[in-house]
């Protein structure tokens, strides 16, 4: 391996997420390159089942942010990218060619198409940051895809996957603490990691993330660990609590800011919205529409 620096190296090693932007708007030839850097991503036969979605109007930048939470970062970036699995104009290319068709009834297809949206999307992330913009990804378009179906007219087939909000940075990124490789990366085969090691991944990752307690968050992490686990381990993560005297970053992320209990009371929504949005994965033994 070349000793010399490796620009695209360094970069990937020390992204970071960004989510404060200068008042400067992105040039169309930037956001060009980036887009066709992103349309030259890998994907499943080269069938490419996705679209984009770029908003740079400040109303729709803020109708997008409303659907995400109300984040004040997405409307003020000067560009938005929806990217989106998108069946609809592969099927409508499939009938006009003849072609049998059945990927908004497949899981197999879903998948593929998940896989292909996501990388088209980081694809557009890095080429975004070699040309020294910051970019975020936002997941929470999934939470809202009726909404966001109707706000930017969403076909049956077209399904909003995730948001990249981009934009030039106000500040140097902070580079957040990864995981380590020995955690990360297996050879051959997966190995059965001892406590041990898993409790020092913790440490080394989450360890200086400590969140003081608070009798309402943990009751609301109770509530997330009954729901899930039963009352005993519920018990057990609030003894840890206490004997801690703080509350760690999994009991953050898992009981407050991603609800396991949420996540799973959830479900139900998410497919009934899938389902609406034309994709037949979740009913069993339902036919794909008949073509006369």
């Amino acid at each position: 391996m070349s000793k010399e620096k490796n620009p695209i190296i360094d970069q990937l090693l020390g992204r970071a997420s960004c989510r404060a932007f200068e008042d400067r708007q992105v040039e169309q030839q930037v956001l060009d390159t980036i887009l066709s850097a992103s349309i030259q991503a890998p994907s499943g036969g080269n069938i490419q089942p996705w679209s984009v979605i770029v908003l740079q109007d400040v109303e729709n930048r803020k109708r997008m942010a409303e659907y995400c939470g109300g984040d004040a970062f997405i409307h003020n970036a000067p560009v938005n990218m929806l990217f989106c699995m998108d069946w609809n104009k592969i099927e409508r290319m499939s009938r006009l060619h003849m072609a049998p068709f059945a990927a908004t009834h497949s899981l197999t297809h879903f998948l593929i198409a998940f896989m292909d949206t996501v990388i088209a999307a980081q694809t557009a992330v890095t080429a975004a940051e070699a040309l020294g913009l910051g970019c975020v990804f936002v997941g929470t378009p999934v939470y809202a895809i009726t909404g966001i179906s109707e706000a930017f007219h969403l076909p049956k087939g077209v399904l909003p996957v995730l948001l990249v909000v981009a934009g030039y940075p106000r500040f140097k990124l902070d580079v957040q603490k990864k995981s380590s490789v020995e955690i990360m990366v297996f050879h051959e085969q997966y190995p059965q990691l001892s406590d041990e090691v898993l409790r020092d991944a913790f440490s080394e990752k989450f360890g200086r993330y400590q969140f003081p307690l608070d009798e309402e968050k943990m009751a609301a992490i109770y509530q997330s660990a009954k729901d899930t686990s039963g009352a005993e381990y519920a018990d057990m993560c609030i003894e840890s609590i206490r004997q801690a005297g703080a509350i760690n970053m999994l009991q953050f992320g898992f009981g407050l800011h991603y609800r396991a209990d949420e996540m799973v009371a959830r479900n139900p929504e998410l497919m009934e919205a899938i389902t609406a949005q034309g994709f037949g994965i979740f009913q069993n033994g339902m036919q794909p529409d008949k073509h006369e």
